[in-house]
């Protein structure tokens, strides 16, 4: 496959914008890709580039884009211990603004000064105060990522329904909205809901690979301009599928509106809701969801720039936000920034 089709940066002239993350020294930096921009070299001048401005910046932190509508991360000013706080640095979703996941409840998971939340997978999890998805106003496109590390383990291939084991790493509804979750056999589901069509797309081969007590990162993206949803593991594509039916429905079932939890799969009309008592057991350190189904170069290059802070060795041991030097190299693409409008 060309890069022109598997990177769709090149040939049809966005602008990338990189910019720093300290909001007293900040820059932005635009880089026109022209549409000559076919060959290998030019993509690595582009790639180039951008590392060399993320390696040379002094500043600490991720600036997040407009796509973005939730960003949970544990940088220091995101964690509040005294407020019970976990905030989200998006922009929000909507008019509704940005919220935090709450830790002040008795089955909160359990803050770790490493820099990531622990799911004991028996009661604990996080539920969010915002955003509250809208049956008014449906995702054109979504992505979900996640970092993690998980050890269950069980027989099942599709956590679903009675079934729902280790569910999830972010849940607004399987049957309403999305969740992203791992089953008990290593494999990432990437579950979505479009007018009348639920898919429970999961990843078949290399079972048993992310449930080994590592770090990974996992995004799943849905397109309803391309039909088509993707699941990345560490930067890289795994799954792809192409839905046959819902396309030009949008995502989700628009019955009902949905209130979000991390750690747990969500059935609430309202803040901390019913839930399905699914628990996933493990760690999570980040969870971000843009209003864009992100490209396969956009997700690789995340991973590059996140991997510092939040791989293995980077949350193993005591870490220190301010040695991290890192910016979120994101290209935009403004017709697809569809949460912000009815479908």
């Amino acid at each position: 496959m060309s890069l022109r089709a598997r990177c769709p940066l090149f040939g049809r002239s966005p602008t990338r914008r990189v910019r720093d993350a300290n909001a007293s020294n900040a820059r932005s930096v635009h880089v026109k890709a022209s549409p000559a921009l076919t060959t290998w070299h030019n993509a690595l001048l582009l790639w180039s580039l951008a590392l060399h401005i993320w390696t040379s910046s002094a500043q600490t932190g991720v600036t997040l884009t407009e796509s973005s509508f939730l960003w949970l991360d544990l940088q220091p000013e995101s964690y509040d211990s005294a407020t019970h706080q976990w905030n989200d640095r998006s922009n929000g979703y909507l008019d509704q603004g940005a919220g935090y996941a709450s830790t002040s409840h008795t089955n909160a998971a359990t803050y770790n000064a490493n820099g990531y939340f622990t799911f004991d997978g028996t009661s604990n999890y996080l539920p969010l105060t915002k955003p509250e998805l809208l049956t008014s106003h449906k995702h054109c496109a979504v992505t979900v990522g996640v970092w993690f590390r998980s050890t269950y383990s069980d027989s099942e291939l599709s956590e679903t329904g009675s079934n729902s084991g280790n569910w999830a790493f972010l849940d607004f509804d399987r049957s309403e909205y999305f969740n992203l979750a791992i089953g008990g056999k290593g494999q990432i589901q990437w579950s979505t809901k479009h007018d009348s069509t639920l898919d429970d797309m999961t990843t078949t081969t290399n079972l048993n690979t992310l449930n080994d007590g590592n770090w990974h990162y996992a995004v799943g993206t849905f397109s309803d301009w391309t039909s088509e949803k993707v699941i990345y593991v560490d930067g890289l594509e795994w799954y792809r599928r192409t839905l046959s039916t819902g396309r030009g429905s949008g995502l989700g079932r628009g019955s009902t509106n949905r209130y979000g939890f991390i750690g747990d799969g969500s059935e609430a009309t309202s803040f901390d809701g019913s839930r399905n008592n699914g628990y996933f057991l493990g760690d999570v350190a980040l969870v971000h969801c843009y209003s864009i189904a992100l490209t396969p170069c956009q997700v690789a290059i995340n991973y590059k720039l996140l991997q510092p802070t939040y791989g293995s060795a980077a949350l193993s041991s005591s870490w220190c936000v301010t040695g991290a030097k890192f910016i979120h190299c994101i290209t935009r693409a403004p017709a697809m920034d569809s949460a912000r409008r009815s479908h």
